[in-house]
């Protein structure tokens, strides 16, 4: 995995050092940073208005979009502090947002560039890092997360699955207990001899149901 950082950042050297990323300086020509084959240009936010205002933006995103197949512009500062000291408007850097992203190179690679706002060179380092780790990884493919439908549950299901608590009552036998009797209060109401008249119930496991339903657990 090759993470080459241009000699110009030198000011991001001691925080990609903290965080442990590993990274080897290169005089780059295009991007100030490139992530396997992938190019970074990190401009502070009074750069970015900056190289808006005189047109060298257009120039550089216009070579990331030629060298890259993709690429990042991380924009990097708070908004409204940079756009204080502008005569550019908030509108018309929204708007230049969405024009680096949408425009490609018209030749090259005519790759996409994908604008990122980060507030500091802590979050914008961690990018790198996080970035650094899906490519090292292989991360790179979406797969949609398959939702698994809820069964829903009948009355009968559940009154099937209280009749299953009982001593020696399988699904069968609870089917069969339904169909006799009807209800679990009829069920639950039934004598010995009308437990053991059901299909597949034998006299010790009607036995068995019968003295769990009569049982004192010490109850008024």
């Amino acid at each position: 995995m090759k993470f080459f950082v241009d000699y110009r950042e030198s000011v991001i050297f001691p925080l990609l050092d903290k965080y442990g990323v590993p990274y080897e300086v290169r005089n780059l020509e295009v991007a100030d940073y490139i992530i396997d084959g992938i190019g970074i240009e990190r401009k502070t936010i009074t750069d970015y208005l900056n190289s808006l205002m005189t047109g060298r933006l257009n120039n550089q995103l216009y070579n990331l979009s030629y060298n890259f197949d993709l690429s990042y512009l991380c924009v990097v500062g708070y908004i409204s502090e940079g756009l204080i000291y502008s005569k550019i408007s908030r509108k018309a850097y929204i708007s230049s947002l969405v024009g680096s992203s949408l425009k490609r190179a018209n030749d090259g690679k005519m790759g996409q560039v994908v604008t990122v706002n980060l507030e500091t060179d802590y979050d914008f380092v961690f990018f790198l890092k996080a970035l650094h780790k899906k490519l090292s990884e292989g991360d790179t493919v979406r797969l949609p997360i398959r939702r698994v439908k809820k069964k829903v549950v009948t009355d009968y299901e559940l009154a099937k699955t209280v009749i299953m608590a009982f001593p020696g009552v399988s699904e069968i036998r609870a089917e069969k207990i339904l169909k006799k009797f009807g209800s679990i209060k009829k069920f639950i109401n039934a004598s010995l001899e009308d437990l053991k008249s059901v299909e597949g119930i034998g006299k010790v496991t009607a036995q068995k149901i019968f003295e769990l339903i009569n049982k004192n657990f010490g109850g008024d």
